[in-house]
């Protein structure tokens, strides 16, 4: 038996309500934009959000958040995907409070139960997370299918100054050759290389019609990727979350042009890397390794987060400018219905023969670097020079 009740609250009002009780008990928490229950009142996730909360004696002790959402599922081989099935992935957020296991039991049962998802799916969550370990140790319903995958990330620690992390990160050519960039660019400029940093509620439609500007003219644009998009969706998003003190975003203009943008977050003390972009006609000026640049400058003078976390996808500029590594783990279950089981299936093949093939294709990854760059040097000139999109794109270094 449970000493712990435990409630569901799902639908806008039942989690502005739960929200009111947590907040009274000091469990609100906005670490993570999901992880907050009024986050998801205002349909940021979808209409299909809620949250379930343990109360001991009357008293709020732990919560875990989730919402229901229509998605397209991709298969992944390495960090590219592809394909856009329709599915209804239940998107576990994760867990506040330090609940018993017999508590984080009853959180993923109920969940379990519901028949309303496809693929239940948690993101990037740390290898020691309470949640983690139940769903290693948890008997699963019987079909029940799972994939546990580990992610590999690379951050930058804010230690000492940021002249101390050049001189330890880099070396005496390397440090030189970086700050040569930086100078080159202000020298073409005139001068009139400005940095703006946005944090504030207001700060949101500004930062968004500045950040498209640049990725209407970027490759990402081009080639279909994830990019800034301003719409009033996407504004309120952000004015809730700068409200929340946990949005820090940035933009290099050059002579008052958007040339690179930074849309960033604040998470778990960390400042993690969301979307970036820059504008092509600069590439020969580096306006996004300047971007970087300045963007460190500035954490390593004002200290607002501990790191700056590149998230998922290591790249060569990633690589060349962490110190750290961290790998976290993605949680994929799936239920025992045929179409959801035919997910499962797709996924530990792509999953499988990704890791088969691997080693054989690095052997011509030389040579096939050199056919992709010569095709999209056709399509789209000026990409080829970006060398660590196409290690991106492949994910086969």
């Amino acid at each position: 038996m449970l000493n712990i009740n435990v409630q569901h609250y799902c639908g806008e009002k039942a989690l502005r309500c739960a929200a009111l009780q947590l907040r009274s008990a000091g469990l609100l928490s906005t670490a993570l934009p999901g992880l907050d229950p009024e986050f998801l009142a205002e349909g940021f996730e979808g209409q299909h959000s809620g949250a379930m909360v343990a109360y001991r004696e009357s008293v709020p002790s732990a919560y875990l958040t989730y919402a229901v959402r229509s998605k397209g599922f991709r298969a992944a081989i390495g960090s590219l995907s592809f394909g856009h099935l329709p599915v209804k992935q239940l998107r576990i957020f994760g867990i506040v409070g330090s609940p018993p296991d017999n508590v984080i039991d009853e959180f993923l049962r109920q969940l379990l139960a519901q028949k309303e998802w496809d693929i239940a799916e948690m993101f990037e969550i740390a290898p020691h997370d309470p949640l983690a370990g139940r769903l290693a140790a948890l008997r699963l319903p019987r079909g029940f299918r799972i994939i546990r995958k580990e992610v590999p990330t690379v951050q930058i620690k804010l230690d000492g100054t940021f002249e101390d992390y050049l001189n330890n990160r880099f070396h005496k050519k390397a440090r030189y050759n970086l700050k040569r960039e930086v100078r080159l660019l202000e020298e073409a400029a005139g001068g009139e290389v400005e940095i703006k940093i946005y944090r504030s509620p207001e700060d949101a439609a500004p930062f968004l019609k500045d950040a498209e500007n640049i990725a209407r003219l970027s490759y990402q644009w081009k080639m279909g990727m994830t990019t800034a998009h301003m719409t009033p969706e996407n504004v309120q998003r952000l004015s809730y979350i700068a409200r929340a003190g946990k949005l820090r975003s940035y933009i290099l203009y050059i002579r008052g042009m958007p040339a690179a943008y930074c849309y960033a977050t604040i998470r778990h003390g960390e400042l993690a890397y969301e979307t970036v972009g820059y504008n092509a006609q600069f590439t020969k000026l580096n306006p996004g390794k300047v971007l970087l640049y300045k963007i460190l400058e500035d954490l390593h003078e004002n200290r607002p987060v501990g790191a700056l976390d590149f998230g998922r996808g290591i790249t060569d500029y990633k690589l060349l400018f962490a110190n750290a590594k961290r790998p976290l783990i993605d949680v994929s279950l799936f239920p025992p219905d045929g179409y959801s089981q035919f997910l499962w299936l797709l996924a530990t093949a792509t999953d499988e023969g990704y890791r088969r093939l691997r080693p054989i294709v690095r052997q011509w990854m030389p040579w096939i670097k050199r056919k992709v760059q010569k095709t999209l040097g056709l399509l789209l000139p000026g990409l080829v020079e970006e060398h660590e999109i196409l290690l991106q794109l492949m994910a086969l270094s």
